[in-house]
């Protein structure tokens, strides 16, 4: 009978929180619309997009109520210094005779050294037969060329000699050998990165093995590549703050980084689904927190993130130089890919704290938010993890879909996701925040 009366008590508490006008998808869509704009510029240094992008949700805050922190002299900003970076000004492939589209067909890898010409190519497959420390001597011989790296049957290198596997598929990293310049042809490998390779003097190109075949390799190459360095900058965590009802002086933290990727020459990456989507639904949450006459117990701390693509910059800061006591934060809770969620979400480092996926799940149970929920286990690849390395409860919720595979390449785009577990994940986050300490 008691076991009853708790089951029953959690179950009326649950009706009672759902958010009184529900979640606004319109609201949504015009947030993730403006966040990868073009005015935007994949919400980078490129064209200033991150600092449009970081004015636009310090305004969505301010014009929904969402207070400044007081630790930051009432302001909505946390500014750290950003280290110099590569900016890719300019770049065209042509193999043998045929003109490659940029962000369709290939990308490029932003290297230090601009390069310009025709070049010969020396193909190299890598199986099950191939060794590292021979290929490297043959590039270390030989540096005037493009080496054409064709991944397509590495798997067999995988399952024989997995060490070896992993120093070939890393080999482009290396700032030594130093060939003119590497193509990849690697199923998994075509997507771009925003980390500066300024210690690398060679060109990368990664084909897209999907929409790329080859009857025999490229013979030769023509490229030309402009690279310039952007100096020192400022950028910014963006801050709000909504009080609890009971505990004011503890706090939940909800996270999800706001930059992206930029620009490759005139190419923007939108980035809608990594991270647009998080930072929806962060300041859908908040604008909802903010509406209701009904508030958690715990205060709410909503971070939109700087710097995660180039080393989870903004939450090693916030973390590092907390203007709030780390030990006062209950959770955090880091929202980062959830523009999809068909087949259902996954909860990182839910093996970690189980209890906090077990209340997830229970609300899950009975209000069938979700199509699926995944525990996952640790992992330090967002920005959750610096404050789970801090000993913080801190999981990391993604949505999952195989028909949206679009990660970090141009067609990762507002037109494109699909938003069909948006509502869902932010009915599962609201509904488990306003029942915590219930």
């Amino acid at each position: 009978m008691k076991y009853f009366t708790k089951i029953l008590f959690f179950l009326l508490i649950l009706l009672f929180y759902i958010p009184s006008k529900g979640q606004d998808i319109q609201y949504a869509r015009m947030l993730l619309k403006q966040l990868t704009s073009e005015e935007f510029a994949g919400r980078s240094i490129a064209d200033s997009g991150i600092f449009k992008a970081a004015k636009f949700i310090e305004d969505q805050m301010q014009s929904n109520g969402i207070m400044p922190l007081a630790q930051l002299n009432n302001s909505y900003r946390q500014c750290f210094p950003m280290s110099a970076s590569l900016l890719i000004k300019e770049v065209n492939v042509k193999l043998d005779d045929r003109e490659l589209q940029l962000g369709k067909e290939f990308l490029a890898w932003p290297t230090a050294k601009s390069v310009q010409g025709n070049f010969d190519i020396k193909y190299i497959l890598i199986n099950e037969k191939s060794d590292p420390e021979k290929i490297i001597k043959k590039i270390t011989k030989a540096p005037n060329y493009f080496y054409f790296l064709d991944y397509s049957k590495a798997y067999l290198l995988k399952a024989k000699n997995k060490e070896n596997y992993n120093k070939l598929k890393s080999l482009y990293y290396l700032s030594e050998p130093s060939p003119i310049g590497y193509i990849l042809l690697d199923s998994s490998s075509f997507f771009y990165t925003a980390k500066s390779f300024s210690n690398i003097n060679h060109q990368i190109i990664v084909l897209n093995a999907k929409k790329l075949q080859f009857e025999k390799p490229p013979q030769k190459i023509f490229t030309k590549y402009t690279v310039s360095t952007q100096p020192n900058t400022e950028i910014c965590n963006i801050i709000g703050y909504i009080p609890g009802k009971l505990y004011p002086d503890s706090f939940i933290v909800i996270g999800a980084h706001y930059d992206h990727l930029g620009k490759i020459a005139d190419q923007h990456f939108p980035g809608a689904n990594d991270n647009a989507s998080g930072v929806t639904m962060l300041l859908d949450l908040a604008r909802e927190f903010a509406k209701s006459d009904i508030k958690p117990d715990y205060s709410l701390i909503f971070i939109s993130f700087a710097g995660e693509e180039i080393g989870l910059l903004g939450s090693k800061y916030f973390t590092t130089y907390s203007p709030i006591e780390l030990k006062k934060i209950k959770l955090m809770i880091n929202l980062d890919m959830v523009g999809s969620g068909k087949e259902g979400i996954s909860v990182v480092n839910a093996k970690a704290n189980p209890t906090i996926f077990q209340k997830l799940q229970q609300i899950n149970d009975e209000k069938k938010y979700v199509v699926d929920m995944r525990a996952g286990g640790s992992s330090c690849n967002s920005d959750h993890c610096p404050f789970d390395q801090l000993g913080i409860p801190a999981i990391f919720i993604f949505s999952r879909d195989r028909d949206y595979p679009y990660y970090h390449i141009p067609d990762d785009d507002f037109d494109k996701l699909p938003l069909d577990g948006y509502e869902g994940i932010f009915k599962l986050i609201y509904d488990y925040i306003m029942l915590l300490n219930k």
